[in-house]
């Protein structure tokens, strides 16, 4: 399986996850708060696809990839960033695609 086609699998899973919630519900966080469309992978890194996420993880993840923003957050130095990371750990600690086996790689490996 080549890289890309890995990636767009990820993609799908994560919406499956949103289309079988009643709810749309941010895709790193779980909060069903202010939800906008985020690109998963950066525009400015060629990204195109979108997918659900909260204001307050959009704003944060920024420009980054999901693998820069969780170091990011688990290693940041405002409590804000620690507590972003908890939740997000919290939120896919039995998740079974891509993006949860990420955050747990990046738990308990880094």
């Amino acid at each position: 399986m080549s890289r890309l086609s890995g990636f767009f699998e990820a993609i799908l899973e994560l919406w499956d996850i949103v289309d079988s919630s009643n709810r749309t519900l941010c895709v790193y966080c779980g909060s069903h708060k202010l939800i906008e469309e985020e690109h998963f992978l950066p525009k400015c890194r060629g990204g195109a696809t979108t997918v659900p996420a909260c204001r307050k993880c959009n704003r944060s993840k920024s420009s980054k990839t999901p693998r820069e923003w969780f170091m990011y957050l688990k290693y940041g130095s405002r409590p804000s960033d620690r507590e972003r990371w908890e939740r997000i750990v919290w939120y896919h600690r039995w998740g079974r695609n891509n993006l949860s086996q990420l955050v747990r790689d990046i738990r308990d490996n880094y």
